[in-house]
């Protein structure tokens, strides 16, 4: 009786340490969900101890991503050359 009580308690301890992990949300994902992206950023500003540091990380490039975009131009495809100084023949 002993040891059926502690089999059970034994494998009910080891069931409630096996939880899933938390996914953390993807740039991807949150440039695609700009609601969500709020409400994340809100969290990580706020509750910090409810996401993890990872998802904060993931949505602060989300931010930046919308801002600056991906990074290519569309405007000017060609090099500036602005700052070239005529040089006298």
């Amino acid at each position: 009786m002993r040891t059926r009580v502690f089999a059970i308690v034994a494998s009910i301890g080891m069931l409630s340490g096996c939880e899933a992990p938390v996914q953390d949300e993807s740039v991807r994902s949150l440039l695609a969900n700009p609601e969500r992206l709020k409400e994340v950023t809100r969290l990580c500003r706020e509750d910090r101890q409810r996401v993890s540091e990872q998802t904060c990380i993931n949505a602060a490039q989300a931010r930046r991503e919308r801002l600056m975009g991906d990074g290519e131009t569309k405007y000017t495809p060609q090099d500036v050359e602005m700052f070239m100084v005529p040089v006298a023949p």
